[in-house]
């Protein structure tokens, strides 16, 4: 096809600060839209593992990958 495409890789990072672990469990439930009991026990189990506190606020900090693919039209 005469494409040739060009890619671009680029990390973001994004933290989120909560003042507790109820109100991180009601934002992920939302955010996810998973409001079953079942999808809140595992939301809070991971939350309580991997969020860290600073200062009395609890932390989510996440890494993201992104990449955009895009080329040129020929002017034909």
């Amino acid at each position: 096809m005469g494409i040739l495409a060009n890619v671009e890789i680029s990390i973001s990072e994004f933290e989120l600060c909560f003042s507790s672990l109820d109100e991180a469990t009601e934002y992920w439930q939302v955010n996810l839209n998973e409001r079953s009991p079942d999808a809140e026990g595992i939301i809070r189990s991971y939350l309580e593992d991997n969020l860290t506190e600073d200062d009395g606020a609890l932390w989510s900090k996440h890494e993201s990958k992104n990449a955009m693919i895009w080329w040129e039209k020929d002017a034909d």
